[in-house]
């Protein structure tokens, strides 16, 4: 797909990897409508930008996921790239999850991607083609401990992802699922500083957990593979060889749950409450 002139809707697209997808986009001649809650950060990002629709939405609020796709077909006329890249995390101890907290994590990193594409789809139908990217993460298969509902809500959306590529296999919309691994943005620095997990600050330390498995990159850079995945679609696209031996990795059960209990003894020996368990 060629992407100048090519419209594309970003969810969470105030920080981080959003962000820098919604500023590579618009370098690259793209139409770029931005979803977040954050609506001063949206406007920081459009001021930038040449041709950016600012969407505010609460990705909690289904009705307002719904009402932002709406906007973004009658402003363009049409939408022809949808990149769901909203997400949240919750740093806890799967003792101390909370079914609210779970809720909200699932609802930003799940249902928010199923309610903005089922909305869409028929937009997409119409005009006879379409890309979704959604934006997984390798915590889907290796199941990282301490970020529990965060790991669950992407083998979730990894699930229904492989789902939609099976269903509409050989039609005129195509399905991309992105792994982007570690990526140095401030939703872990937020989640860490946010968590009821007694002296969590001390996890801010990348070598301290799930990092230490793999190279952070940054949000640019990833910026960079999605304005490729654009031009050029792909079933499953990996942020580095790192994130692609994890997806392997996360199929030999036993050396799976070897490398995150591992993980989970190094987190633990950070937390003056946690102690080692084992």
């Amino acid at each position: 797909m060629q992407v100048e002139g090519a419209v594309v809707i970003v969810t969470g697209a105030s920080a981080g990897i959003g962000r820098a997808a919604c500023l590579a986009l618009d370098a690259a001649g793209a139409r770029v409508a931005m979803i977040a809650r954050r609506e001063d950060r949206l406007r920081e990002n459009a001021s930038k930008m040449n041709d950016a629709l600012v969407l505010p939405a609460d990705l909690t609020d289904l009705g307002a996921v719904e009402r932002a796709i709406d906007r973004a077909v009658e402003h363009f006329g049409r939408v022809d790239v949808l990149i769901n890249n909203a997400g949240v995390s919750e740093l806890t101890t799967i003792e101390d999850l909370t079914p609210e907290a779970m809720r909200r994590v699932l609802d930003v990193n799940f249902t928010a991607a199923v309610t903005a594409t089922s909305r869409l789809l028929p937009a997409m139908l119409r005009q006879h083609r379409g890309l979704i990217i959604n934006i997984g993460s390798p915590g889907a298969f290796l199941g990282v401990p301490y970020f529990s509902s965060y790991a669950a809500s992407k083998a979730a959306l990894h699930g229904w992802t492989r789902a939609l590529q099976s269903e509409w296999a050989g039609t005129e919309i195509f399905v991309t699922e992105y792994h982007p691994g570690v990526i140095d943005t401030e939703m872990h620095e937020v989640s860490v500083r946010n968590s009821q997990v007694e002296g969590a600050e001390a996890l801010l330390d990348r070598s301290a957990g799930p990092a230490g498995l793999m190279e952070p990159v940054s949000p640019e850079s990833v910026a960079r593979d999605l304005v490729e995945c654009v031009r050029h679609p792909r079933i499953a696209v990996y942020s580095s060889n790192s994130v692609r031996y994890g997806s392997v990795l996360a199929y030999i059960d036993w050396l799976r749950r070897y490398s995150m209990a591992r993980v989970a003894r190094m987190m633990r020996r950070k937390l003056p409450a946690g102690g080692d368990r084992r």
